[in-house]
């Protein structure tokens, strides 16, 4: 079963005519509108098939036997039940299905994305196993449609697999929301900010009737990509500008630290997360996640060493711009309670 969400503007194609198997999972994914060559992405799950016969065959045997578009970029994911020393240092040597299924990948020009040595399963009793891997053919690679490969302990915290994630396509037409940067959401209601909507649109009602009646409208099937463009650069300078009216900007108040930066925020937020990410796993499974845990430590180190690096930049700024005007605000770096010790008596 595959899942993705409304509105992405792909069109996924599940190829059924390719192969019909329980373990396999075969999707062509693009751009909608686009020309281009689909992505092949195929899910498996290698499992030794269920039989009372002697000569059972693995998922990958049956998946051998598909012609396989060596000119299409090709992504096979999902969990092998196959552990090598390339990529499990907690093995020594590989059994011989494993070497039969490494022949075949490296035969068909396929080429592991996981990074070496990190844990895709843990179970209750603290073993960690990478089993869960990624593939891609030389089309793949070529055209660098995967980008980003990681594993994420946030996905499926219900499992002892650890999710595969990884970013298909140009990575070049991701937009940021720059909304979220500097403003305050936490203390906004949703009508304040449809208020505002509503006021920059009765502001600006002859570009809205505008823009509504020669391209935002549904009798409206085609339209001018320079147009398109226009509209929605309107559309985002309306929600920039409800937004600025709307929402209060992060500000520096008595408590807090003047050396503290929108870095240090997401840093924090990081570390924060992976320690709840850790919680519900030692809740779940009764026991530390090895990876989950250094993880933790790693972030918590480079929390700690941004924080040491940017309360350094900026007293030694304010130690380099001091002079004779301005340096008596500095005393309260200096006003701190002090304990004198009394001189013995002779």
């Amino acid at each position: 079963m595959a899942y993705h969400r409304q509105g992405a503007n792909i069109e996924i194609t599940l190829r059924n005519d390719i192969i019909t198997d329980p373990d396999v999972m075969i999707l062509d994914v693009r751009r909608e509108g686009s020309n281009g060559e689909p992505t092949c992405i195929i899910n498996i799950y290698n499992q030794k098939a269920l039989g009372e016969h002697q000569q059972a065959e693995w998922t990958i045997d049956r998946l051998a036997r598909v012609n396989i578009d060596h000119t299409k970029p090709t992504i096979i994911t999902g969990d092998w039940n196959i552990r090598h020393p390339d990529w499990d240092n907690r093995v020594n040597t590989a059994f011989p299905r494993t070497r039969e299924t490494i022949e075949w990948i490296r035969g068909n020009g396929f080429t592991i994305c996981n990074e070496p040595n990190i844990p895709t399963r843990e179970d209750s009793m603290g073993h960690a196993l990478v089993i869960d891997l990624t593939l891609k053919n030389m089309a793949a690679n070529g055209a660098n449609v995967l980008t980003g490969h990681c594993i994420d302990t946030s996905i499926g915290t219900l499992s002892n697999h650890h999710a595969l994630v990884f970013h298909v396509g140009d990575l070049n037409k991701v937009v940021y929301n720059e909304l979220s940067n500097n403003l305050n959401w936490k203390h906004t209601t949703e009508e304040e900010f449809h208020k505002a909507i509503k006021e920059l649109l009765e502001k600006e009602k002859d570009a809205h009737q505008d823009l509504v009646s020669h391209i935002l409208n549904a009798d409206r099937t085609t339209a001018m990509p320079t147009n398109l463009d226009r509209a929605t650069d309107w559309i985002q300078w309306i929600l920039k500008q409800a937004a600025t009216k709307a929402i209060l900007e992060h500000r520096i108040c008595s408590k807090s630290k003047p050396w503290w930066t929108p870095e240090l925020t997401m840093a924090y937020k990081d570390l924060c997360t992976a320690c709840d990410h850790l919680h519900g796993w030692k809740r779940d499974f009764h026991i530390p996640s090895i990876l989950l845990t250094e993880r933790v430590r790693e972030l918590r180190k480079h929390t700690l060493k941004l924080v040491k690096e940017t309360k350094g930049k900026f007293y030694q700024k304010m130690v380099e711009e001091a002079d004779t005007q301005n340096i008596w605000s500095y005393c309260k770096w200096t006003q701190n309670s002090r304990v004198y010790m009394s001189p013995p008596i002779d």
